[in-house]
């Protein structure tokens, strides 16, 4: 509703325009309009932004066309009424083509006072632990659906609406292979973030998508339990549907998975020491991020994937990957890289 979204507030002779953390209005936050400084406007023009075409887009995962989305929400501004806002008058909306961004430009009198996000922090501050709490609740229903449309053996459960702990395990490559919701996540990323076509909900191609020889030859090479069996797990979807899984499989295994790296399985241990697996051995690893019901616990959701290399003078960040929609609460990208560093100073220190 493009009227109710700039609906203008009356503060006595001084009306102001309140465009971000406003529990009155009851439409997502990144569906707000906002400014990048705040601005008294005498008889000048200013303009708002939203970026809502945009995060519609990337939440569907790119089922949405942000351009065609643009273009729906320029035409209800331009057929919204205005009309009796005091103060202000509507001068025309854009699009920028690039970005999605749908920019609103208005005309602004004398006793209107524009005030932009950064002029409310108090605001900002109470609702900052509500909404990286909204997020994670948002992530863990959106899993949960995700896993049910395309297996339904998964076991979601009510696991939502609980305090929530981010723990990290090690896993060897060749077990984390084998985790459906570790590929899932690896697709999920690279669909949002490098704009990869997605394997699970994307176009299918001709013939050329078909790699099941291809993907059959490495699996039987494979030791067990390191491969996915696609067939299996994705037993509810089309056979054309599963071969274009399969094309993206065999490209996350050899990437991610695969390695050179010997793991000594009869030294180190998997055993938290102040939520680090230190002493695990030497190898290739994926390291969990959870978002566990306990502080050792692996029972969460997986949020977030660092694939590195243990060796015994380094580690080696080989790549990471999580879930982008979370990850701009949570910074998820660099909470990782400083978590490595962190996991390298510990080891050391309990090695020396």
């Amino acid at each position: 509703d493009a009227k109710k979204v700039v609906d203008l507030e009356a503060s006595g002779d001084t009306p102001s325009w309140a465009w971000w953390d406003d529990d009155s209005l009851d439409f997502p936050k990144w569906c707000s309009f906002k400014l990048n400084r705040a601005q008294r406007s005498k008889a000048g023009f200013v303009t708002v932004t939203t970026s809502a075409c945009a995060a519609a887009s990337g939440r569907s995962r790119h089922a949405l066309d942000r351009s065609r989305l643009g273009a729906v929400v320029i035409q209800a501004l331009c057929e919204a009424n205005f009309e009796g806002h005091v103060g202000v008058s509507f001068e025309g909306v854009s699009l920028h083509d690039k970005s999605g961004h749908v920019h609103v430009h208005l005309k602004c009198y004398d006793n209107v006072l524009i005030t932009a996000p950064r002029s409310i922090p108090q605001a900002s501050k109470r609702g900052s632990h509500r909404k990286v709490t909204d997020s994670i609740d948002e992530f863990i229903t959106r899993q949960q659906k995700f896993a049910s449309r395309l297996r339904r053996s998964a076991n979601n459960g009510d696991r939502n609406h609980q305090k929530r702990y981010l723990t990290v395990h090690s896993v060897p490559s060749l077990e984390s292979s084998n985790d459906p919701e570790v590929f899932e996540l690896f697709c999920h990323y690279q669909t949002v973030v490098h704009k990869d076509s997605d394997p699970f909900f994307g176009e299918i191609g001709g013939p050329e998508t078909s790699h099941s020889d291809e993907y059959a030859r490495t699996k039987e090479m494979c030791p067990s339990p390191g491969f996915l069996d696609v067939d299996a797990v994705y037993c509810d979807l089309s056979e054309d549907r599963r071969n274009v899984i399969k094309k993206v499989y065999l490209k996350f295994y050899r990437f991610l998975c695969e390695t050179p790296v010997k793991q000594d399985k009869d030294r180190g241990s998997f055993e938290l020491t102040d939520g680090y697996d230190i002493h695990i051995p030497n190898g290739t690893f994926h390291q969990h991020y959870r978002l566990s019901t306990t502080k050792d616990g692996v029972d969460g959701p997986i949020i977030a994937v660092s694939v590195i290399d243990l060796l015994p003078q380094c580690l080696s960040s080989v790549y990471s990957f999580y879930d982008p929609i979370l990850s701009s609460r949570l910074e998820l990208g660099k909470y990782t890289a400083l978590r490595e560093i962190e996991y390298v100073i510990r080891r050391r220190a309990s090695i020396s």
